[in-house]
Formats: C-alpha cells, structure tokens, sequence
C-alpha cells in the first residue's frame, strides 16, 4: 500500500506485513483448513458420504493454505505459485468420480470465502487500530482473490488433461461398471464380467487395501496398487480385480473356492509402513459380488476409527461394532446413555469397561475372565462389584444393550481389541 501524503507510512503496507500482526502461523493454517473442508461438505452435498473424497478435500484445502502461507512469506506474487500435488491429485479424483469441473470450481470458491472469514476474524481479534484493521481487510481481500485466480487455470488444465486420459482408459470403463454394479444398475451380468474381465457368477472375497501416509497421494496411487498386486499373487487368485478407489485406496475381489485363510503377516514384505487391508466375508454371484465388499468398507471404517495397529482387518471379527457404529453421533449417545458413569473417561473407568466386556464375553464366569486377563479371580469379583455400582444396576440385567455399548465405547477410545479381536468362551480355556 502506497503511503500518505503526510509522510506517514500505512500500518501494514504489504499482506506479508499483515499476516505478521494478524498472526497467521501453522497451527492456524490448520485449523483454517478444517473449517474449509467443513464449510465445502456442507455446501456440496454431492461430495458427502465419500470418506476418500472429504480427506482428499481436507488435504488439498491444507496444501494450498500452506502454499499461501509460504507465498506471503517469501514475498513472492499472489499468482506466481503452482498448484501443490495434493490440489492436482484432487482435481484428478473429481474426473474418477464423474464430478463436473463446475464443482470443482464451486469447492474453491467455497473455499475462498470461508478463508476470508476466518482471516477477518482472525484480524478483528488481533488488530486495535481502526486503520491497521481496515488496511488488513483490504489487502487480505485483495491477495485472496488474487492468488485463487492464479491457481485455477492451472488446476483446470490439469482436470481438462485427466479427464482426456480417464475416458479414454479401460480403468474408467471398470470404475464405472462397478459403480453400477454397487448401485444395483447392472442387468447384463455377462456383459459387465466381460468388461471387468472378472467372473462375477463365481465365489468371490472383497479387500480394501490403503495406506495411512497422505504422502502416498503424490505417487498417483502407484505404492498401493502395487501392494494389491502383490497381495492377490500370494493368495493364489485366479480370478482378480483391482480398481483404484483414490490416491491411497485400492478396491480389490479376488475368486477362490475355498474360505481364504487370512493372517496378520498377509501383507508383502516390504509393503510400506503404514499399508493395511480389511476383508469382507466369501460370497457368491452379483450379489455376493455387492455384499462383500460394502462388509470390507465397514471393516475399514471401523478398523480406521478405532485406532487400531493390526495390517488387516476381518469383517467377522467386527461385525457388531461395524452395524452398531454406522450413525457415530448416535452409537456415542447410546454409550452414554446405557453405561451412565461407567462411561467416564479416566483409566480406572476403562479398565473396568476393559473387564466388564471381558466377563459378558465369557459367559460372564469369573475365572474364565481372570484367565483371559491373567489376572486372579478375585480381581474381577472386585471389578465387576464396581462396574455394577458405576451402571446402577447387575450387569447382566441388560445384557445386550450392555455388551454393545461395551464394545461401542472401546472403539471409541481406540482401543484395538474393539476391532481386531473378538474373544471367546473357546479361547479362554
């Protein structure tokens, strides 16, 4: 900004200035694309519901707030930059999607405008001086506008250039015969097993393979389709298909005759850190085709939000925690409202959950229990005496409501064992 005829400088002349006394910083940047990628789910409604889509928004909204971030910082122009490979990655996602370049456009003008609400907030708390603030809306303002203008063309003729490969490529052709498949669009069964080059009137066993490394995104999803190749050759499957289903997730059937034995040291050696699968249960013709895999997206949900540690997932192993967590709003209430104070969330209170579901699981015997937690019998006599007095009631007087909110609560906290292992009277003994 220009100085005044009085001599006097402006109180923040350039936005490098302003986001110094405004107090933009990382840990705000953060925050801010948290609120951009809520703000683009609320005005989209075409983009909720796709788990891989809302962190793809998430990671995009946080690369180009870091982009920014570092322009204003070097002093660089509002247009110079490129957009950063997770804004290209998502664009690429809106063409695999089938999602119009109108709503890619659309997700940044959102975007933008939450931006400069959060920016105008941010100024109004940190700046006293009615002049300092003015200056500092309008260069934000100014600098916002500017650098969303610079990045589209970019991100545009990136979309443009996808969208050129995508309907071209016999990827596109499986991604959307699978999607009607899903939806129960299909009637040429024949037809679509000749497009997938996949027997769908066989016996077939979905997978979900995915990575937790958002650095993942950058490889165009070449580490994880690689892992599912690796992972269907060591089980032996004939009759396979692998469709990408995001930069970091790999949609997988395989066709076996028998039930898959399925063990923690499935995964390839050497597969990357951080690489895990989950399985839906074997089945059989279109249907089972459909079945399995929405069991195999169940299992990875709830293997993704219980925190647990183990590389792959059995849909059986999860079942309960999977039907009973589909509204997580809701499973939390039930919690609450069926354990009372044996809800609390200190050690003590969890410890007694951790031995109160261990005691429904066995057939709520004593020793059993004490077996299973290697702990002497008395113990959980103690245990279950205190857990009774936190629920107000014996703790088989529902048992299960109770068993369920149990299990609920221990996905919650991410607690492995509420996704990867389901106890038994049989391996207690």
């Amino acid at each position: 900004m220009t100085r005044g005829e009085d001599g006097q400088g402006a109180p923040h002349d350039s936005i490098r200035d302003v986001v110094v006394a405004v107090g933009i910083d990382e840990a705000w940047i953060d925050a801010v694309a948290e609120k951009i990628s809520a703000a683009i789910s609320e005005e989209l409604p075409e983009l909720r519901g796709d788990e891989e889509l809302e962190a793809a928004t998430l990671l995009s909204s946080r690369s180009i707030l870091g982009l920014f971030l570092a322009t204003v910082e070097s002093d660089l122009p509002a247009q110079g930059p490129q957009p950063p490979p997770q804004a290209v990655a998502y664009a690429r996602e809106f063409v695999r999607r089938g999602l119009p370049v109108e709503t890619l456009i659309r997700t940044y003008q959102v975007g933008q405008a939450c931006f400069y609400r959060c920016f105008a907030e941010a100024a109004k708390d940190s700046l006293d001086d009615p002049d300092a603030l003015a200056t500092a809306m309008e260069q934000g303002a100014r600098w916002t506008f500017e650098f969303v203008d610079g990045l589209l063309p970019g991100l545009l003729r990136r979309y443009g250039e996808e969208r050129d490969r995508w309907v071209r490529s016999a990827a596109a052709v499986r991604r959307e015969t699978i999607r009607a498949l899903l939806a129960g669009e299909v009637t040429d069964h024949q037809g679509a097993s000749a497009r997938l080059s996949y027997r769908l009137d066989g016996h077939h066993r979905a997978f979900v393979l995915w990575t937790e490394d958002d650095g993942a995104a950058d490889s165009g999803g070449a580490i994880v389709e690689s892992a599912a190749a690796e992972l269907t050759d060591r089980l032996g499957a004939a009759n396979r298909l692998l469709v990408p289903g995001g930069p970091s997730l790999v949609y997988g059937w395989i066709g076996l005759d028998a039930e898959t034995i399925l063990s923690e040291d499935l995964l390839p050696p050497g597969t990357a850190e951080g690489t895990r699968v989950a399985f839906g249960t074997g089945a059989t013709g279109v249907d089972g085709f459909v079945r399995t895999h929405r069991e195999a997206m169940d299992a990875r949900r709830v293997a993704r939000h219980s925190g647990s540690t183990g590389p792959v997932v059995v849909y059986p192993e999860i079942s309960l925690a999977a039907l009973a967590s589909v509204d997580a709003d809701r499973a939390r209430t039930f919690v609450v409202d069926e354990l009372g104070a044996l809800a609390g969330p200190d050690a003590a209170t969890r410890q007694l959950r951790e031995t109160a579901l261990a005691y429904l699981q066995n057939l709520a015997s004593p020793l059993r229990t004490a077996q299973a937690l290697d702990v002497h019998v008395n113990t959980i006599y103690n245990r279950i005496r205190r857990a009774e007095e936190l629920l107000g009631r014996p703790i088989d007087e529902r048992l299960a409501e109770t068993l369920v909110a149990l299990r609920l609560a221990l996905l919650e906290e991410g607690d492995p064992r509420a996704a990867s292992r389901r106890e038994s009277p049989e391996r207690s003994e």
